[in-house]
C-alpha cells in the first residue's frame, strides 16, 4: 500500500492506445511535470536533437 500512490502516477503518465493522449491529462486536465526533464528547452539541448 506503501507504493500504490506512485504505481497510479505511473500508469497515468502512459499514453492510452484508445485515445491517444495521457490518461492523467484525461483526468486531471494537464500532463505533470515528474521532475526528470526540464521546463522548457534549452538552446544547448535543441543543439543536440
Amino acid at each position: 500500500a506503501l507504493f500504490l500512490p506512485i504505481a497510479k502516477f505511473k500508469v497515468n503518465l502512459i499514453i492510452s492506445a484508445s485515445i491517444g493522449v495521457l490518461l492523467f491529462l484525461v483526468t486531471k486536465g494537464y500532463k505533470p511535470c515528474a521532475g526528470l526533464e526540464p521546463l522548457t528547452p534549452t538552446t544547448a539541448a535543441l543543439g543536440l536533437a
